[in-house]
């Protein structure tokens, strides 16, 4: 008979939320049900400040997250923030 001491079972809701990498460049994975949801919680903020520095010269463009220049259209303050979205331009020519 085999032994099932040594088997975890885990919630049908945590076997269905995908797991995504977050965008800001960390490296972390993160588990969410809104399809829409880019970052870790507070990761945006990340993100947006390294645009600024990029924008105003304090850091080079080679910084921005290869993750972040790749799913440039999905993220939503680009699209409201002009600087932040030139810094992102700065990045992309890049590619």
């Amino acid at each position: 008979m085999p032994d099932y001491t040594e088997l975890t079972f885990k919630k049908p809701s945590e076997l269905l939320i995908p797991k995504r990498p977050c965008v800001c460049g960390c490296g972390e994975v993160f588990q969410t049900r809104n399809k829409t949801q880019m970052f870790k919680t507070g990761h945006d903020t990340r993100l947006k400040s390294l645009l600024t520095k990029v924008f105003k010269g304090e850091a080079p463009t080679d910084q921005i997250p290869r993750i972040a220049l790749e799913n440039h259209e999905r993220i939503k303050f680009l699209r409201v923030n002009a600087d932040m979205a030139a810094a992102m331009a700065k990045g992309l020519a890049l590619l």
